[in-house]
């Protein structure tokens, strides 16, 4: 039986942060610039805040959510960044929190059988329910914090995150509308005493797809998380609030 971790992290990647739908699909599936990826040093600070309440933290978890699999180029390159940007996270928080344990949860390998697959070819979802279920698990159990970034999937357990925690949910900022998906999980985090809110500048997937990878890179690791809750779809990258 595994041990709990003091701090557990939902990072939504693979389709979820660096897909740009196309137009017919952006009708399906609400406005893109209001998912995407988050600098490093958001993650720390709100790390940070868990230890101010909470204690000294011991032990990290990054949950990822993206496929380990792909059947064509572009599943490739979102693949492959996903893997480096978790990986780059993993090593910023091991230096930011050097003595604290930071790993990822390793999820579960779907084999490409044809039920996974959609009649184009691609496949219908890239997490394979065990690995939902043992997020939502580990995110609920967390002893100290529990974080929820841009992402419908961990709402629900860090909204349930035991008493001795706490627990963080993106509020999306000035992206959050009556009808957005997480515009009703704000209201809920203001009536539960250890749920917060946070904030956090933000590189819009609408943008992601037409970065290098060195660009994406830098902006992770150099934008400062305190400059508000801004969407960046378009260049400069680098957002100072001035």
């Amino acid at each position: 039986e595994e041990e709990e971790d003091d701090v557990v992290i939902h990072l939504a990647l693979g389709y979820d942060s660096l897909y740009l739908s196309t137009d017919a699909e952006s009708a399906n599936n609400g406005n893109n610039e209001r998912y995407g990826l988050m600098p490093h040093d958001t993650y720390a600070r709100v790390i940070r805040e868990i230890q101010n309440e909470r204690g000294r933290i011991q032990t990290i978890s990054i949950l990822v959510s993206a496929p380990s699999y792909y059947n064509d180029v572009r599943d490739k390159q979102i693949r492959d960044r996903s893997e480096w940007i978790a990986h780059d996270l993993i090593q910023h928080l091991r230096v930011t929190f050097p003595s604290a344990l930071v790993r990822q949860r390793t999820q579960h390998d779907v084999e490409n059988d044809d039920d996974q697959q959609d009649p184009r070819g691609r496949y219908k979802d890239p997490r394979h329910p065990s690995d939902v279920v043992n997020n939502w698990a580990r995110l609920v159990s967390a002893k100290k914090g529990a974080v929820c970034g841009v992402s419908p999937l961990c709402v629900h357990p860090v909204l349930s995150v035991q008493d001795s925690a706490v627990g963080f949910i993106y509020d999306g900022g000035a992206a959050v509308g009556p009808h957005d998906p997480n515009h009703w999980t704000v209201r809920a985090a203001e009536a539960i005493p250890n749920v917060r809110t946070w904030s956090s500048p933000l590189l819009s997937r609408k943008l992601i797809p037409k970065l290098e990878d060195t660009e994406i890179l830098d902006w992770l690791r150099n934008q400062d998380p305190n400059v508000g809750d801004i969407i960046i779809d378009e260049y400069p990258l680098l957002w100072t609030g001035k």
